[in-house]
């Protein structure tokens, strides 16, 4: 499977899996549809949009659905830009104590969405191929930025490239790191139940 079909089955999976509203399946069904007719510039738009994942509980969705289309669209710029901020969130959020998660037990609607561990992991993989790409593509391409300025495409010099290199690499390493501690956690409970 190449890594676009790859993909797009990770990002119609997490878009069905994590549509929590009526409003939010119904987007989630027509960017499906885009994406399923290889229209990935309205499906960027439509997630984009202030009605899709509008609750700031749901912002890490948006942001990984943001990153996961800009990155189908071959705007490897700006996909790592949005998943180095769902890293953030997500790094943030995996910290927080679980009294909030408790809570939510009782509330749906109070819980924010953490993100499931697979998807903590996925998190790095995807930095890590995006870099790669930048390396590779030896551009950062046009886009405008959030006060409405284009930004015009700029050719990378080896330095940068090699920095783009550098940091798919880093974050391998960083993502072992991340694998390690998740089963140093995972054999702990297990001392726990036993």
């Amino acid at each position: 499977m190449n890594i676009k079909k790859y993909f797009i089955f990770l990002f119609i999976f997490f878009i069905c899996s994590c549509s929590n509203t009526i409003n939010n399946r119904e987007a989630s069904v027509s960017i499906y549809n885009s994406v399923m007719n290889k229209n990935y510039q309205e499906a960027l738009q439509m997630a984009q949009s202030d009605n899709f994942y509008s609750d700031e509980n749901s912002k890490l969705l948006k942001l990984l659905d943001i990153a996961t289309l800009q990155y189908l669209n071959k705007n490897f710029y700006q996909s790592l830009k949005y998943f180095e901020k769902a890293k953030e969130l997500s790094d943030d959020l995996y910290t927080k104590s679980l009294s909030r998660k408790a809570l939510s037990a009782w509330d749906a609607n109070l819980d924010i969405y953490y993100g499931e561990t697979y998807e903590l992991s996925l998190i790095r993989f995807y930095i890590s191929l995006v870099n790669y790409n930048i390396y590779q593509q030896g551009f950062y391409e046009e886009y405008i930025d959030e006060n409405g300025i284009i930004i015009p495409k700029k050719e990378l010099t080896n330095n940068e490239k090699l920095f783009h290199l550098n940091y798919a690499r880093s974050i391998i390493i960083e993502w072992d790191s991340f694998l390690k501690s998740i089963q140093n956690e995972v054999k702990q409970n297990i001392k726990t139940i036993y």
